[in-house]
């Protein structure tokens, strides 16, 4: 339990650094690099050593209490159950793409079959999230793009609160 507990809290520490840095959770956190910066790479040292903690107690877990024969007896029916179930899923799919690009084909509609030419699966959640993730700072942090001193790529200057 601890080892699985300790595995989240460290991913959840990643992703808190990785939000952190694309979507600055202050109004002037993303004008000052440096502190973003420091932000970050704290977020991801705390969640590093979390994960690397849960790795040790789970191998703490496994040489001392884990069994994995009694339990892998005892639900094999489930297991076995669960597997069958996944390849009839997988062989349906399969199989349905197969109809798919067959009927099109029947039909004269080469266009409309999957292909590496024709209809692309493309990761469209994705695309959406990185498209609203390069949209953001103009909203959520006006000064997120420009450069806060000549070091970090500019002559362009951020000034908050008349300072620099």
């Amino acid at each position: 339990q601890l080892s699985i507990n300790l595995a989240m809290l460290g991913s959840l520490t990643i992703i808190v650094a990785h939000h952190m840095y694309a979507m600055p959770p202050y109004p002037y956190l993303a004008t000052d690099y440096g502190t973003q910066l420091s932000l970050f790479t704290h977020h991801m040292w705390i969640g590093g050593f979390l994960i690397v903690g849960a790795a040790a107690h789970a191998a703490i877990f496994m040489v001392r209490d884990y069994d994995p024969t009694t339990r892998y007896l005892r639900h094999r029916d489930a297991i076995i159950s669960h597997l069958n179930w996944v390849c009839i899923f997988l062989g349906f799919h399969s199989f349905g793409l197969y109809i798919h690009n067959d009927t099109m084909s029947a039909l004269g509609r080469p266009q409309d079959m999957f292909s590496d030419t024709a209809i692309q699966l493309q990761p469209v959640f994705a695309q959406w999230i990185q498209n609203t993730h390069a949209l953001a700072p103009g909203t959520t942090a006006p000064g997120a793009t420009t450069s806060t001193s000549l070091t970090w790529g500019g002559g362009d200057l951020v000034a908050v609160g008349n300072k620099v």
